[in-house]
């Protein structure tokens, strides 16, 4: 585990009582967050404990990170538990379906969509990384489809919807087991990444609630700016010609433009 990186960042933290390790995951799924790296040398470290307990809430992060984590939590002897505490969206949603249970608070939310990325480059490379998002999209749509029981294509509509559920939903469609009491949380998240974030995951969860606002309010602020430009119109521009334009700049008097042209 990288001492200098978890010294900085106090959201992943670990504790044990006599029998229940517990690992809190609050933040970003890999780069300054919590790296598949990191998790693993956590988890591993917590081999003498029957039961460890993943509290989580996180905005997602890197899919490679969160396969990681999935896969540990999977091939772990130990029984997991996933505590839903405020944010599971993302990635941090598909590495949840590796436990063993899934606990949520009504209040708390869970978030599927497709995988996204950038790339820089010519066409070839926009080809080739829309094709390399299809195929994470699929691999954690069967994520979802071998957890809930429901059917892929319903999963990837799900997905594509970028569909959020409350602790309720997110039990009646199988994406958690059953209902939790809600925990206190001290981290915020910024969510602005997304487009359907709820109001009440804005006003529980978010960093700031402009934050929050920004991706959600673009088609508002596109109307507004219509709006603005219709109520001023633009004003007619009639060409001069060099002279003319001449004149302006210089600010000259007849006779001198005479001259000076001459």
């Amino acid at each position: 585990m990288n001492k200098e990186k978890t010294e900085k960042r106090n959201w992943f933290s670990i504790k044990n009582t006599a029998d229940i390790a517990t690992i809190n995951i609050y933040d970003d799924i890999g780069g300054w967050g919590v790296t598949g790296e990191d998790f693993v040398y956590a988890l591993k470290s917590l081999a003498s404990y029957p039961m460890v307990d993943i509290r989580i809430n996180s905005g997602g992060g890197y899919v490679s990170d969160g396969l990681v984590i999935y896969n540990a939590l999977r091939q772990s002897k130990q029984t997991i538990r996933v505590f839903v505490d405020g944010i599971c969206a993302s990635s941090a949603s598909f590495l949840a379906m590796g436990a063993d249970q899934i606990l949520m608070p009504k209040t708390s939310f869970m978030m599927i969509h497709n995988a996204s990325g950038s790339v820089y480059g010519d066409a070839n490379d926009m080809e080739q990384m829309a094709e390399f998002l299809k195929q994470n999209t699929d691999l954690i749509a069967g994520i979802y489809a071998e957890r809930t029981k429901i059917d892929i294509e319903e999963i990837k509509e799900l997905m594509s919807a970028e569909t959020w559920f409350t602790g309720e939903q997110a039990v009646d469609k199988g994406f958690a087991d059953e209902l939790t009491d809600v925990q206190e949380i001290t981290n915020r998240l910024d969510l602005s990444v997304f487009n359907k974030v709820p109001d009440l995951a804005k006003e529980k969860y978010c960093v700031l609630g402009e934050e929050c606002d920004e991706a959600t309010s673009i088609e508002n602020k596109e109307k507004q700016e219509k709006e603005e430009s219709k109520e001023e119109p633009e004003q007619e521009f009639t060409p001069m010609c060099s002279t003319e334009r001449l004149k302006m700049e210089l600010d000259l008097t007849e006779k001198e433009l005479k001259l000076s042209v001459d």
